[in-house]
């Protein structure tokens, strides 16, 4: 039986890889607990908008960063690739969608008046590693090609009726 490409390029890599969706749902429902069980102890980050040594750090910052933003990450077209038994890496196309109160966060230094959010694309480049029978994110990298700023007429949109996340009918390991 012929292999799609789609599978052959995913044949060596875990299922259970902890996914770019469990990140950007804790990042977006503020589950901060959850967001840190997702990185190995050791795990280390690079192009954030905040310094960290380790991934209490880490979580600590994205969740003072985004502490009154709205946040909407999205992470697709993945490319995972096997490098060991033991470790996988991967690229995640991303954007995200950060929205606060006009004039009340400066973004990266630049001061822009009426600006309310950003609109942001890029990457995600990640190490994966196994740890204990468990997969863990060991490396998180943010690369942003291109940062557009949200400013002029603020429409706040409408509360819809809709139900908010659950955020536990999805949980890993139950």
């Amino acid at each position: 039986m012929r292999r799609s490409r789609w599978a052959r390029r995913f044949q060596d890599v875990p299922a259970d890889l902890p996914g770019q969706s469990q990140y950007c749902f804790y990042v977006d429902t503020k589950e901060w607990d959850r967001l840190r069980m997702l990185f190995s102890e050791e795990a280390t980050f690079a192009g954030f908008s905040y310094t960290t040594d380790d991934p209490y750090d880490f979580v600590r910052g994205v969740s003072s960063f985004l502490e009154s933003v709205r946040s909407v990450h999205h992470a697709m077209m993945p490319e995972l690739r096997a490098i060991d038994e033991r470790r996988v890496r991967g690229r995640w196309s991303m954007h995200d969608m950060l929205t606060w109160e006009p004039d009340s966060f400066v973004y990266k230094g630049i001061e822009i008046p009426g600006m309310h959010g950003i609109n942001g694309y890029g990457y995600y480049d990640e190490e994966y590693t196994r740890v204990g029978g468990k997969w863990y994110i060991s490396h998180m990298q943010l690369t942003r090609l291109r940062i557009d700023p949200l400013f002029g007429g603020l429409v706040e949109p409408p509360r819809y009726d809709v139900p908010p996340p659950d955020t536990e009918w999805f949980v890993p390991d139950r």
